[in-house]
């Protein structure tokens, strides 16, 4: 468990002249970042914090002589009245070590970099490997060259291993090597912190996809034009050596970084990263986005229940079924005509019905989620079989699925005779999230064959596991 740190210091609030001495408290345990100011009675009245509520930000001097900058800050007070002060507690979202700036506008960046974590065997960008032979033993750092990501015409994200191994030769009776992959966010402009989070978000998506758990921020650095110097002996202005410095972020969602290798990955950094996929995931992302956020939020979350993993899943499918393929009924009536056309005569009817049945046939004002999980599970004739044991084939399992999200989101204890159990909530997560990878994989490029065979090994293990559970086997 780490230790709070703490540094006191000279406090400027936002637009405000006056200096205020206070302690600044990094927790890296929980990530939080908090400055309490003691504001002593002034005669008869007490003392009032210069701000409550959202400010942009507060500069600090800190008695090392070091500055440091609060960014995205929440004032409040903690008063007690037989006290003679009153207490002010900032809470930051960021900290930026070494910045100073006096206006809002000066908080514009040209580059910032990020590591998260353990995605090395991920990205296959760079390696320890030991050596030895008769007379020596080595340990050699294997890495790639760095990776060029064209995000948009005005970023550039340069993806480059790093490590403290440089073949040196050392007498310690201890010797540690560490290597890291970091994301260089570069832009042909200076742009806010909040777009370079945003540009951030998308890569941590695109990482948490490919190894089925979002990562988390484990460090960060920004540049600012304030911390740049001038070369010596060049011509002034025209030699800048670009400095880089510390960011602490202090937002709770963001502390969590992967801890644990993933073997099973969906894609790696090498199948995303080329140029023809890469600007695939560019386009749909935007799309994308709320389809991902309740993804993550579903299976990333240590508190989630069961059944708000459910439900999160079941939104997130109707959602990518609305933006991805059709919102209009009619546009839908027509989609499940050629589908099915192809068919003969007898298949066809079964499948029209299948993905249009009586209810839909009736409604023609909108898009039921039955039918829309309907089209899914077909998946334009790679039809992926979603069963549960013997006695739940397809059809039952999409009925089972609304009957189960309607029990929940419309209580009606009539619906929950024909709801899944709690306990198989567990297991129909598992292949609902296995058809939202499906589709999602499918929208980037990645061969259906491919993915047949990871929704059928999917179905497989969960019935396996489902078996496995409800009695005692003999081997």
């Amino acid at each position: 468990m780490a230790e709070t740190r703490k540094y006191s210091g000279s406090w400027v609030f936002y637009k405000k002249p006056d200096l205020y001495q206070g302690t600044l408290y990094i927790d890296d345990d929980s990530h939080a970042i908090r400055l309490e100011i003691i504001m002593p009675e002034d005669g008869k009245e007490r003392a009032k914090a210069p701000y409550t509520g959202k400010i942009p930000f507060i500069c600090g001097t800190l008695f090392t002589g070091a500055k440091i900058l609060l960014y995205d800050c929440a004032v409040k007070k903690s008063r007690k009245n037989y006290l003679p002060y009153t207490k002010i507690l900032v809470y930051a979202s960021y900290a930026f070590w070494g910045l100073e700036v006096r206006q809002e506008q000066a908080l514009r960046f040209q580059s910032a970099a990020f590591e998260f974590g353990e995605i090395i065997e991920w990205t296959g960008l760079c390696k320890f490997k030991w050596q030895s032979d008769e007379y020596n033993e080595s340990a050699v750092w294997l890495h790639k060259e760095p990776v060029k990501l064209q995000f948009r015409d005005d970023l550039v994200v340069e993806v480059k291993p790093q490590s403290t191994w440089s073949g040196y030769e050392s007498y310690d009776t201890e010797l540690t090597l560490k290597q890291s992959v970091w994301f260089n966010f570069r832009y042909k402009k200076r742009v806010s912190w909040e777009t370079i989070m945003e540009d951030v978000l998308s890569v941590r998506y695109m990482i948490g996809l490919g190894i089925t758990e979002k990562p988390g921020i484990r460090q960060a650095r920004y540049s600012h034009p304030s911390l740049n110097t001038q070369i010596k002996g060049v011509v002034l202005g025209s030699g800048l050596r670009i400095t880089h410095s510390d960011v602490t972020i202090g937002i709770e969602e963001e502390s969590h970084y992967i801890q644990k290798k993933k073997l099973d990955y969906l894609y790696r950094f090498d199948e995303i990263s080329s140029p023809d996929r890469f600007e695939t995931w560019c386009q749909v992302y935007p799309k994308l986005k709320p389809i991902l956020d309740l993804y993550f939020a579903a299976c990333m979350s240590e508190n989630e229940t069961d059944e708000m993993f459910f439900l999160n899943l079941v939104q997130a499918l109707e959602t990518f079924h609305a933006r991805f393929i059709t919102n209009k009924v009619k546009e839908y009536f027509r989609r499940v005509d050629e589908m099915t056309a192809g068919y003969p005569k007898e298949e066809a009817e079964k499948w029209h019905t299948f993905l249009v049945d009586a209810g839909q046939q009736r409604n023609k004002n909108g898009i039921y989620l039955r039918s829309r999980l309907a089209d899914l599970t077909f998946a334009e004739g790679d039809v992926l079989y979603l069963t549960l044991g013997e006695d739940i084939d397809l059809e039952e399992f999409l009925q089972k699925v609304i009957f189960t999200r309607n029990y929940y989101t419309h209580y009606d204890d009539t619906k929950l005779e024909r709801s899944f159990v709690m306990e198989d909530i567990p297991y129909v997560n598992r292949i609902l999230t296995g058809l939202l990878q499906y589709h999602i994989l499918k929208l980037l490029g990645i061969g259906t064959e491919k993915l047949k065979k990871r929704m059928y090994g999917t179905v497989l293990s969960v019935n396996m596991d489902r078996t496995m559970r409800e009695g005692v086997h003999e081997n």
